[in-house]
């Protein structure tokens, strides 16, 4: 059908005021390049009419006022243009995604999930309020995903997974059946596959900090409290931010951390905003002897409670390997859950005298050495981060990791990203220049280091965001 400018002369006014339920016209669809196509009207209201898009799926349904010259008698228009068959059947229709399906679903339902650039047939195994555990069939569990609700990934079963070719999935019942992993998957990192590997990819200083990880958390149930899952609503929507959650890899941690990226080998103080179950934090505290304070904050207290299950555990093995002495307390005045472990290793320490031409000379006797205690500090903090400016203020940390989502960034945030001095690094889930709010400050980051990826236990390759600030 070739189109025609329209004119305004050939359409009807108010056309829309005598409309009812099941009645069918042309109406122009505003979504992407403007055209009209066929609706059927489902609804009404004295002001308004509720229509379907023919060919659509009921997610795509708008309500329109009466008196919108978007309605016109059904066909009246010249410049008629579909991208689908109008008078055939909805098969026809071009798939089109849902939006929000992921709302509706539960724990046992099925729906197509977008892989990559392919569709496949997923089935829900966790349902939470944010987000969803979804297993892709035909593969094995360590590829089981968490995907927000609202993610336009999750398509209704059979619309969209059918275009798969019978290639694709006799690759994946075979890789399934041998619990294998699939070919396209080889060119990720070698530590998808099992513990073992894991452990070749990382420094020996690194493979020391995730052996002790597993000896912390394997014995640490991590599952979801129910009892807290109110209260962790409520504070995450004062936060102003979302309970979705998922851990980066130990070998995600030292690849990010390395002096390429986050550069904490040279940094004094660190910050895990979103520290979940305290892995991160525990794993950069441990592993990087030059940091002097780690802080963890986490708005869940579910997941604040395992941290300090795992704190309990970390304190306990430090102290069975001898050289160190801790040190447990909370912060002075604060109202809020919070714990801080101090640590404290004996160092020798040869003093220096000046001879009578004044070279410099070491003592030759015991007395030429002293021990000194070194002390560093690990805080969780269950609070909001904008609670703690002042704290990061005054520690001026220059590693911070954000592995949280927003729709819009809070203002706790801002001010905490604010308070860091220049060239501190930043490492967040997602782009968030995009979400610095306009008119109050200029957005102080320049973004470095892209297109890295960082393995995660949502992802074979997370690409988180790196940011080093300007001023």
């Amino acid at each position: 059908t070739t189109e025609e400018p329209l004119n305004n002369s050939n359409m009807i006014h108010g056309f829309g005021m005598n409309l009812k339920v099941g009645d069918k016209c042309d109406c122009k669809d505003m979504t992407g390049a403007p055209r009209w196509r066929h609706v059927t009207v489902i609804g009404c209201s004295k002001e308004e009419i509720k229509v379907r898009w023919e060919g659509w799926n009921c997610s795509w349904d708008e309500t329109i006022r009466r008196s919108s010259i978007r309605l016109q008698p059904r066909d009246s228009m010249k410049n008629l243009s579909c991208d689908y068959n109008c008078t055939g059947p909805a098969a026809h229709a071009p798939k089109r995604l849902e939006r929000r399906l992921g709302l509706g679903l539960e724990v046992g339902d099925e729906c197509d999930c977008l892989d990559g650039n392919k569709w496949r047939k997923v089935s829900i195994i966790q349902a939470s309020k944010d987000s969803l555990k979804v297993h892709w069939e035909g593969w094995d569990a360590r590829w089981d995903e968490h995907i927000p609700r609202d993610s336009s990934r999750l398509q209704p079963l059979g619309s969209q997974a059918s275009g798969l070719s019978k290639n694709d999935l006799t690759v994946d019942t075979v890789h399934a059946r041998k619990d294998e992993q699939p070919p396209r998957r080889r060119s990720f990192l070698s530590a998808c596959t099992s513990s073992e590997r894991e452990l070749k990819s990382l420094t020996e200083n690194a493979q020391q900090a995730v052996n002790l990880i597993r000896q912390v958390y394997s014995i640490i149930k991590t599952s979801e409290n129910r009892q807290y899952r109110s209260m962790d609503e409520k504070a995450a929507e004062e936060a102003q931010t979302s309970l979705l959650y998922g851990e980066i890899k130990p070998e995600g941690v030292e690849y990010m951390m390395d002096r390429a990226h986050m550069k904490l080998e040279t940094a004094k103080a660190m910050v895990d905003i979103g520290s979940g179950v305290g892995k991160l934090s525990i794993q950069c505290f441990h592993q990087y002897k030059n940091v002097n304070t780690v802080i963890g904050v986490e708005i869940s207290k579910d997941r604040y409670a395992v941290s300090q299950k795992g704190l309990d555990r970390y304190e306990q093995l430090l102290i069975s390997k001898g050289g160190v002495t801790t040190k447990r307390s909370r912060v002075d005045g604060a109202s809020y859950d919070n714990t801080v472990l101090r640590t404290f290793e004996e160092r020798l320490e040869e003093h220096m005298m000046e001879g009578k031409k004044g070279s410099a000379k070491k003592k030759a006797t015991a007395s030429s050495a002293s021990t000194t205690q070194r002390c560093r500090t690990l805080e969780f903090h269950n609070q909001d981060i904008g609670k703690l400016v002042e704290r990061i203020a005054e520690l001026q940390p220059t590693v911070v990791t954000m592995d949280v989502a927003f729709a819009k960034l809070p203002p706790g945030i801002i001010a905490a990203l604010w308070a860091l001095p220049k060239g501190a690094r930043v490492l967040t889930f997602e782009e968030i220049s995009s979400k610095w709010p306009h008119g109050i400050k200029a957005f102080p980051f320049r973004q470095i280091n892209k297109g890295d990826r960082y393995l995660t236990s949502w992802s074979s390759g997370h690409p988180f965001k790196m940011w080093e600030k300007l001023y």
